[in-house]
């Protein structure tokens, strides 16, 4: 089975060494696949979306660094989305007092996408 997690998503271009090594070894370990299901789903459970302050309270085993790295690879790979309000602005919620985006389960509607690329 060919592993959906390109190495292009285990760090960023110019990062140190370390950072790849470690996103190689997250990858390989299998841990990256199960937090990214984790993820999914609450996500699914919860079609009116979540901020990534609410999927840290609904997943404590996981950090929020490893929920802010996962979640725009989910976007990335189909598994999650964010939505755009007008004048192509993240939906966003307040959570204990600060503005957070909010993530949906699945690919966002095409018709969305449309429109914002539009704009």
């Amino acid at each position: 089975m060919v592993n959906p997690w390109e190495i292009s998503d285990v760090a960023r271009r110019y990062d140190p060494v370390t950072s790849h090594q470690a996103g190689v070894e997250v990858t390989q370990s299998g841990l990256r696949q199960s937090q990214a299901d984790k993820i999914c789903s609450v996500l699914e459970q919860c079609p009116g979306g979540l901020t990534n302050g609410e999927l840290e309270e609904l997943l404590p085993e996981m950090t929020s660094a490893q929920i802010f790295r996962r979640a725009p690879e989910l976007e990335r790979h189909l598994r999650a989305h964010r939505r755009y309000a007008a004048f192509g602005r993240l939906v966003t919620r307040r959570y204990k007092g600060y503005n957070q985006q909010v993530w949906f389960p699945g690919p966002a509607d095409p018709v969305q996408i449309t429109l914002f690329e539009g704009s």
